[in-house]
């Protein structure tokens, strides 16, 4: 098993799944049963995540962690409980993962969140996605409403036609959004 796997089985992991742009981070950032600082895990630029870097402003006791960033833990309490969000999993490639197992490591862990993507914008499952299932505790549903008719749906869409059509994971630019099936079946998403 691999070794970021094997912290999630010694820690409390709850798994945040819904569509892009549900609200899973808010509701990391806003969950009372968190009593500890709160430390946000991605591979994704803070920047890229507007609304994310937006709400951080508000918390003043959030750490953020950019996986491909150079970083060090010096600057943080290692002893004092927090909890932590990996959001995105499905962004991290092998040598991110490793640099998580490392990170996790050295904290004391209160309580794991891990946000998930139900599926690609072509319903396919996503990287590390079906492996983390495994491993979670509890998993809460959180709903987005669709771009198109404002009806509540778990799946995501990809909106915006370009020209890179393999790829089924893009970032930022609301290249991804909440789209129930109906409205995708109908703009052919």
């Amino acid at each position: 098993m691999a070794q970021w796997l094997e912290i999630f089985n010694k820690v409390s992991t709850i798994g945040l799944l819904g569509p892009s742009n549900s609200g899973k981070t808010s509701f990391f950032l806003r969950d009372s049963l968190c009593r500890g600082k709160k430390i946000i895990i991605s591979v994704v630029a803070l920047n890229d995540l507007k609304p994310l870097n937006e709400n951080i402003t508000i918390f003043d006791h959030i750490k953020y962690i950019n996986l491909t960033e150079e970083m060090s833990l010096t600057n943080f309490d290692n002893k004092e409980p927090c909890c932590i969000l990996i959001d995105e999993i499905h962004l991290f490639q092998d040598h991110h993962l490793s640099r998580l197992a490392k990170v996790l490591e050295s904290l004391n862990i209160e309580q794991l969140y891990i946000s998930l993507l139900p599926g690609s914008f072509k319903q396919n499952i996503l990287p590390n996605v079906a492996q983390v299932l495994c491993h979670i505790n509890n998993m809460l549903v959180i709903s987005g409403t669709c771009v198109k008719c404002s009806k509540k749906t778990i799946r995501s869409g990809k909106i915006i036609n370009f020209a890179d059509t393999k790829n089924d994971i893009q970032i930022g630019k609301g290249y991804f959004n909440a789209i129930c099936y109906q409205c995708s079946a109908a703009q052919n998403i």
